[in-house]
């Protein structure tokens, strides 16, 4: 059994990892057509969507949009 400490860390990586993996979805396909005709307002919108089906699925608490504005601040950097 895991501690609470440890369940934190634990889901902290499961959602940086979530994360990594629909902004590497959105990066390399932003110029076909499932992003391409997105206005910033939706991409943000699908972004907030993806994350919180899979923490409403968990019974975590969800994101905010503003949470995923600053997510997506965050340049992207691609993988070497």
């Amino acid at each position: 059994m895991t501690s609470p400490k440890n369940n934190e860390w634990v889901q902290q990586y499961a959602d940086n990892l979530g994360w990594n993996v629909l902004r590497e979805h959105y990066e390399d396909n932003k110029n076909n057509d499932e992003f391409k005709s997105m206005t910033t307002l939706e991409v943000e919108q699908w972004f907030l969507e993806q994350v919180n089906q899979r923490r409403k699925e968990q019974g975590l608490e969800l994101k905010t949009i503003e949470q995923i504005k600053e997510l997506l601040q965050i340049p992207y950097r691609i993988r070497t």
